[in-house]
Parts: C-alpha cells; sequence; structure tokens
C-alpha cells in the first residue's frame, strides 16, 4: 500500500475439488491480525465462499474489522 503500509491477514478453509486438478467449491474463514502504519491496532474476522466458473473464482466475502 502508499506508504508501506501493510495489513496482516491468515486465512484458513477447505477447497472441494471435482477432479485431482479443477477445484469446485470452497469456504474459508479470514482473521485481520494487524497492520503497521495507519493499519496499526486493525482487527477483524469474517468468511469467504468461493464457486468455479468459466476457469476462475468467484468469491463472496463477508466480515467485520475495527481499527483501534
Amino acid at each position: 500500500m502508499a506508504g508501506g503500509d501493510t495489513v496482516h491477514y491468515s486465512y484458513e478453509g477447505v477447497t472441494i475439488f471435482k477432479d485431482k486438478t479443477t477445484p469446485e467449491s470452497a469456504a474459508w474463514n479470514w482473521t485481520i491480525a494487524g497492520g503497521t502504519g495507519k493499519f496499526t491496532g486493525l482487527k477483524g474476522t469474517g468468511t469467504c465462499e468461493g464457486s468455479w466458473a468459466t476457469g476462475a473464482y468467484k468469491w463472496s466475502c463477508t466480515g467485520a474489522y475495527e481499527l483501534k
């Protein structure tokens, strides 16, 4: 980001595959564990759901964050 500010995320979830190489769907949880610069003190959590269509994932993510 501009000015060197960063946000630190972690993701954990499951991806379902149709076969050995073709993903079908995914469900992930995300967590914001902080940041630097103007994002120092940032916290947040949420979920993402993905589906595979026409060679690319389509993601829908929701959640909440707070900057203290």
